[in-house]
């Protein structure tokens, strides 16, 4: 008697109700502990012996089916079960109840009896569905949101090139115009017509291009070209606005830089313009430096049989000595249609779409773009991309090439 007490007194205190099934002939409740009541509403009574009902007749009859074969094929494996069904309580409330049980055998492989415990997880299965629930609205939501954003970028991406065509049109008959000898006041009329109309075109383009990144309809060339031509044509395009200002530009190539790589030299001397652009812009007197340097990477995709290709990461330096950034605001950086600060569009102008298509494009290259800045001392741009590289033979180091304040 002292030992079963204890024993009741054990159970008592677990939150489950603790149970011992026989099979004679038909599985029959010779112990549950008094937890059932407050899980079923009937008392432990009730189920001992199937005096008053047995278990089985509170389970709810589209599950009874599924318990049955998933216990008989436990005990077939002598393997421990668990499993999740309904139950009817007394006051007619159907509850998700959680079973877990094993069965147990003699020396000479006779099943004794069957040992487990039932748990009311109701709330937890509630929870569950809650959340199933909100995953999918959530899912609804991200499915809407990027549809009506690709809306939008197939939209401005056909606005763009309807604008472009036109703009291309005026830009083209206003150079025309400057060489039908104007006179000195109608060369300058005309001169704005085109600066203009470069301005505006530039703006389309970059809205163009980040219209396409958007709705992923931007593809990457891979052809082979010279690495120091892609830069020293992105510098030519800057050479201007840098020698007015009076500052200097150069670059230089480490010599571990493979010559000829294969991969979107447009893309990529875009993404230098974006970066030059703005050490241009930003910088007031010193200089602008571009460097760059290149680590081997592991063979990846590329056939056995070429030996001609090797895969590299290049990263890119962009240094300037203009204004800086100041630290709390370098997170707005990529962000598309954002500047530093407000005044900014008025007095240096642009769309504040380069960096972000700068970010994109260098992502789509397997690579990434990030920023060192101090405020008053310059930025140093930092953008890496993933090239393979034609092999040639060794070249010898080249000195730095240079954009001084008169020209090179």
């Amino acid at each position: 008697m002292h030992q079963e007490a204890r024993f009741r007194s054990l159970i008592a205190n677990i939150p489950g109700a603790v149970f011992r099934c026989v099979q004679e002939p038909n599985w029959k409740t010779e112990f549950i502990s008094d937890v059932i009541e407050e899980i079923s509403g009937y008392p432990a009574s009730d189920f001992v012996d199937d005096r008053v009902r047995s278990f089985a007749s509170i389970e709810h009859a589209e599950d009874t089916p599924r318990i049955h074969q998933l216990v008989q094929q436990s005990l077939q494996q002598r393997q421990p079960y668990s499993v999740e069904y309904r139950i009817i309580r007394a006051d007619g409330e159907i509850r998700w109840v959680y079973e877990k049980g094993q069965g147990v055998w003699d020396g000479a492989g006779n099943l004794l009896w069957l040992d487990g415990i039932i748990f009311d997880v109701s709330e937890l299965k509630q929870a569950e569905e809650e959340l199933i629930l909100k995953n999918a609205a959530l899912e609804q939501a991200r499915w809407e949101a990027e549809t009506a954003n690709r809306a939008k970028s197939d939209f401005l991406a056909t606005m763009s090139h309807e604008i472009r065509t036109p703009m291309n049109a005026v830009i083209g008959m206003a150079e025309l115009l400057l060489h039908t000898n104007p006179t000195p006041q109608q060369q300058d009329f005309i001169a704005t017509i085109r600066n203009s109309g470069e301005a505006l075109l530039s703006i389309i383009n970059d809205i163009l291009d980040f219209s396409k990144i958007e709705s992923a309809k931007l593809d990457l060339e891979e052809n082979p070209f010279n690495l120091r031509t892609c830069i020293e044509s992105a510098l030519n395009l800057l050479a201007p606005k840098a020698i007015e200002k009076g500052l200097e530009l150069a670059y230089l190539i480490d010599p571990l830089v493979p010559e000829v790589v294969v991969s979107d030299m447009t893309r990529i001397r875009q993404i230098l313009v974006n970066l030059l652009s703005n050490a241009v812009k930003f910088t007031e007197q010193g200089e602008v430096t571009v460097s760059v340097v290149a680590r081997p990477l592991p063979d990846r995709a590329i056939a056995a049989d070429d030996s001609t290709l090797s895969f590299y990461a290049l990263r890119f330096a962009v240094k300037d000595t203009g204004i800086g950034i100041p630290s709390d605001r370098l997170a707005r950086l990529f962000k598309p249609f954002s500047q530093i600060d407000s005044s900014i569009s008025r007095t240096h102008g642009g769309t504040g779409l380069g960096l972000t298509i700068s970010q994109r494009l260098s992502e789509l290259m397997g690579g990434r773009i990030w920023v060192d800045s101090t405020l008053g001392s310059g930025s140093t741009f930092y953008c890496a991309v993933r090239v393979k590289a034609i092999a040639l033979p060794p070249r010898s180091k080249n000195p730095p090439c240079l954009y001084p304040k008169s020209g090179c």
